[in-house]
C-alpha cells in the first residue's frame, strides 16, 4: 500500500475505503460470535447481582478493548501491504484507550495533549456551555477516542467503537446517529493527534466501528435502511466510514 506524496486524493480515498473494507472482512471472522458476546455479558451481569461490582457492568469499553484492538493490531501484521508486518510495527501503529492494559497491542493513548470547550456530546455542551464557559471552574473538556490507526505511507484514522446488543430500530437509529456525530467530533479536532506529534494535524479519516449482538441484527439492518444520500454522504462529504461487524457462527 502507497500513499505517498506521489498518489493522487482519489487514490488515497480508494487506499482508506480498501483499507475499511478488508478490516471489515477481517473481523467478522475473528471477533467472537454473537452467542459468545451475550453470554458474557449476561454472565457478568449475575457477577454484578451477586457482588455489586459496578465494574462488571462496564462490559462494552472492555469489549472494545480486549477484542476490537487486538484483532485490529493482528489484521495489520496480516496484510504485508501496509508495511507493518512485524508486530512490533503494528503496535506502534495502533492507539487505544486504556493502552496501558494492551501494550501487547497497541503503543499509546489516543486521547489528545490539548483540551477543548466542547464535549464530545452537543447535548452535553449546550446543557453547561453558558455556565462552563464564563464560570472559573473546570471549563474545558478532553474526550479520548477508542482508537487510531496511523499507517506509516497511508492514512491515519480514528475509531469510534460501539457494541448494541439490545433495543429495537428507534434505538438502533439513534445509535447510529450518535455513532457518526462521534466520529464528526474526533475529526473536527485538528490537534487530536499532538498525542505523539507535536505539530501533527487531525486524523484524515473517521470509522463508527459498532459490533452488532442484538438477536435480530438490528443495528445493521437499521444501517442498510438508511437514505443513500446520507449514507454516501458521510463518506464523500465528512469523510467518515461506518462498519457495522457480526459474526453468527
Amino acid at each position: 500500500m502507497n500513499t505517498g506524496d506521489g498518489s493522487s486524493a482519489a487514490d488515497k480515498r480508494a487506499a482508506a475505503k480498501d483499507f475499511f473494507k478488508r478490516l471489515e472482512n477481517y473481523l467478522n471472522t475473528n471477533l467472537p460470535t454473537v452467542t459468545t458476546v451475550n453470554e458474557d455479558a449476561l454472565q457478568r451481569k449475575k457477577e454484578y447481582l451477586l457482588t455489586k461490582n459496578a465494574k462488571l457492568l462496564d462490559f462494552e469499553p472492555r469489549f472494545f478493548k480486549n477484542h476490537v484492538v487486538c484483532a485490529v493490531t493482528e489484521f495489520l501484521t496480516s496484510k504485508s501491504e501496509y508495511g507493518l508486518d512485524r508486530p512490533v510495527a503494528a503496535i506502534q501503529a495502533v492507539l487505544a484507550e486504556g493502552w496501558a492494559d494492551l501494550r501487547n497491542c497497541a503503543s499509546g493513548t489516543p486521547a489528545s495533549r490539548q483540551i477543548y470547550p466542547y464535549k464530545k456530546t452537543l447535548a452535553a455542551t449546550l446543557k453547561t456551555a453558558r455556565k462552563d464557559w464564563w464560570g472559573t471552574g473546570k471549563v474545558l473538556s478532553n474526550s479520548c477516542p477508542d482508537l487510531a490507526v496511523r499507517l506509516p505511507d497511508g492514512p491515519s484514522m480514528v475509531f469510534e467503537g460501539k457494541l448494541f446488543r439490545s433495543g429495537g430500530p428507534d434505538a438502533a437509529k439513534s445509535a447510529i446517529v450518535a455513532g457518526i456525530y462521534d466520529c464528526f467530533f474526533y475529526r473536527a479536532l485538528p490537534t487530536l493527534r499532538k498525542t505523539t506529534e507535536a505539530y501533527a494535524s487531525g486524523y484524515d479519516y473517521a470509522c463508527f466501528l459498532a459490533y452488532d449482538a442484538s438477536p435480530d441484527s438490528t443495528l445493521r439492518k437499521s444501517w442498510q435502511d438508511i437514505n443513500p444520500q446520507v449514507a454516501q454522504s458521510c463518506w464523500d462529504a465528512l469523510n467518515i466510514h461506518v462498519m457495522i461487524v457480526r459474526r453468527e457462527v
